[in-house]
């Protein structure tokens, strides 16, 4: 089966997933936009392709003519079973639809009518929000495939637009033996996130005040944003110099990121503030956390507090104030790894439904 991922720019999910395909023997081919990240091992790829253009909305439709140009020239020559397109925002699974005529899977990471749109005003504001809700009924309604990132969310999907092949496979790393790094021993308790930082107060990732609170208390935290423009780089880390015990870290590859985080000795996974996105997800980083044997601390709402509470894997916490207790406690959790990997089974039988149709 010969496969065509597109995005605008490869993220970890994509990644994995074309990874699992490939080991279940599948040829994958890339079609990205921006510049190749240099942190991904784009290595898996067959063949892949970059459109130099920006990844933000204002660019995609700015270039809107020269992006279809490019997706129709390179997957008109590939040969391709399934075009596997994923989303934030959703156009390029539109333009897929629209302008190609191989059977089109789109991923849905966050559905974009329920995100909110913090970085524009007034009739921008309005133009962005009709635009992603446009393409994003558009897209749910034809592709030929749906996937997403929980039951949770394909539930809401197939509801809200009637929805029939869809199917979902959760944010999970990918199953090998990992040389687990020791814990560091300093005397001091180690948290670590690396996860996404909002620098807008009105983001759900804006943890800034509550990183302040949890290292008044004593404890460092440890921080990998994936982020690679230099200049919100720079920013990210004159926060962190502002704050004692706070510490940042440059993105470490994917195939490393569970040796470097089983060094520490909790792993956050927190919101600021809690989207419908956020209540149905799942979290890659609640699994990797597991698989590198730390236990995860989040917030007691949505599926991940209720995942993270039945497996007993670690803490769910309704104020910041509650992680005095569990430092200053010695408590046992459950990080048996059995459901913690990705399985390329999900995705295989809703090509198989596609193809069979």
């Amino acid at each position: 089966m010969k496969i065509l991922f597109i995005q605008n720019q490869l993220c970890a999910r994509g990644w994995k997933e074309a990874k699992v395909l490939t080991d279940a023997g599948a040829e994958i081919d890339l079609l990205e936009l921006g510049k190749p990240l240099e942190f991904m091992d784009y290595s898996i790829f067959k063949d892949r392709h970059n459109i130099p253009v920006g990844t933000d909305i204002r660019s995609m439709i700015r270039n809107r003519r020269s992006i279809i140009s490019e997706l129709c020239d390179f997957a008109g020559k590939g040969d391709y079973n399934i075009v596997h397109v994923h989303n934030e925002p959703d156009n390029l699974g539109v333009w897929a639809k629209k302008y190609l005529s191989i059977p089109v899977v789109h991923d849905i990471h966050d559905l974009m009518s329920l995100k909110p749109i913090t970085w524009a005003r007034g009739p921008k504001k309005w133009f962005v929000r009709s635009t992603v809700n446009r393409w994003e009924k558009y897209v749910c309604r034809k592709a030929d495939g749906i996937m997403s990132t929980s039951a949770l969310m394909i539930d809401h999907i197939r509801k809200r637009y009637g929805t029939e092949k869809i199917g979902y496979v959760e944010n999970k790393p990918l199953k090998e033996k990992f040389d687990l790094a020791k814990k560091i021993d300093d005397g001091n308790i180690h948290f670590v996130y690396p996860g996404g930082i909002s620098l807008d107060p009105a983001g759900s990732r804006y943890l800034w005040p509550m990183f302040e609170s949890i290292c008044a208390m004593g404890v460092h935290i440890d921080l990998y944003p994936p982020v690679f423009e230099p200049s919100r780089q720079e920013i990210i880390r004159k926060k962190c110099k502002g704050v004692t015990g706070l510490h940042f870290h440059l993105p470490v590859a994917q195939d490393k990121v569970i040796r470097e985080i089983s060094k520490y000795h909790y792993g956050l996974v927190l919101f600021s503030s809690f989207t419908k996105n956020i209540l149905m997800a799942t979290s890659n980083r609640v699994y990797e956390y597991q698989i590198a044997g730390v236990p995860v601390i989040t917030n007691d709402v949505g599926h991940i507090g209720d995942y993270v509470r039945k497996k007993k894997c670690g803490e769910v916490i309704g104020d910041i104030k509650e992680i005095e207790k569990i430092i200053a406690g010695d408590r046992k959790y459950n990080l048996d790894t059995s459901d913690c990997f990705m399985d390329a089974k999900p995705i295989l039988d809703l090509y198989s439904k596609i193809r069979g149709s």
